[in-house]
């Protein structure tokens, strides 16, 4: 399982498939990736069935050829592909994931960088709180989906947690769970875009403190991230003259 990190542009493919069809092309060429990474022999491959848990919740078998079929050209890209800012020259390489669960290093690094930086009101992570933080529920999947077992959303089983003095005299109490909603939400135009970019660049300078590093050299999760920093800079750049967002899918 992983979320996909989508930079929309409404090109001639994510016009096409529209956003609900990119994201099920994406799930599609995972496992189609996953099939040709296990098995060699392209005959073998064809008599493969592959079973999936569809957004009904219910389980359904897909054979390869047809996978194959339906993501060639998801898995090929388009001629815009080439040309394009998002997609760094790659084929449909608009978009990145982040795989579940998101391990314990990142996630500590994500909630004490919030945690230090929010205090001040001009602060990235304040706007973070006052837009989007604090209207996260509790009790979501991201607090209940837990455990080392490697089918949750996150690895530490329990949420971080702790009680903060915000500015306008708040007293509130916060948790990484809230958190880790709030960075995996859609950017819907230029504004969020610019936000999220702010937020994941100051999250690389906070991450090179001295200490930090070893704890993440290693990380799956912290390097998918850097990828995804990556991306919403490419956004970022391209939103300065065109419409854009980031579309997420969790």
């Amino acid at each position: 399982m992983a979320a996909e990190f989508i930079a929309w542009k409404g090109c001639p493919l994510q016009r096409e498939l529209g956003p609900d069809g990119f994201v099920s092309r994406l799930k599609l060429l995972q496992m189609k990736r996953v099939v040709d990474a296990q098995i060699d022999d392209p005959e073998e491959r064809d008599n493969v069935t592959v079973q999936a848990q569809g957004a009904d919740g219910a389980v359904h078998e897909l054979d390869y050829v047809d996978i194959a079929a339906a993501t060639g050209t998801i898995e090929a890209g388009i001629p815009d592909c080439s040309e394009c800012m998002l997609s760094h020259q790659l084929p449909v390489g608009c978009h990145r994931g982040v795989s579940y669960p998101i391990d314990a290093p990142v996630e500590t690094l994500l909630f004490d960088f919030f945690t230090t930086t929010v205090v001040s009101p001009e602060s990235t992570a304040f706007e973070l709180w006052r837009d989007v933080v604090q209207h996260q529920p509790t009790g979501s999947a991201w607090h209940t989906m837990r455990g080392s077992d490697g089918h949750g959303l996150a690895e530490l089983p329990e949420p971080l947690s702790v009680d903060l003095h915000l500015p306008g005299d708040q007293h509130v109490r916060v948790d990484s769970a809230m958190l880790l909603s709030s960075l995996f939400l859609t950017s819907e135009g230029n504004a969020q875009v610019v936000a999220y970019h702010k937020w994941w660049t100051q999250l690389l300078n906070f991450s090179e403190r001295p200490g930090r590093w070893d704890a993440l050299e290693s990380s799956r999760t912290w390097a998918e991230i850097l990828e995804v920093r990556r991306l919403y800079l490419r956004a970022f750049i391209f939103g300065m003259h065109e419409p854009v967002g980031l579309l997420i899918n969790v």
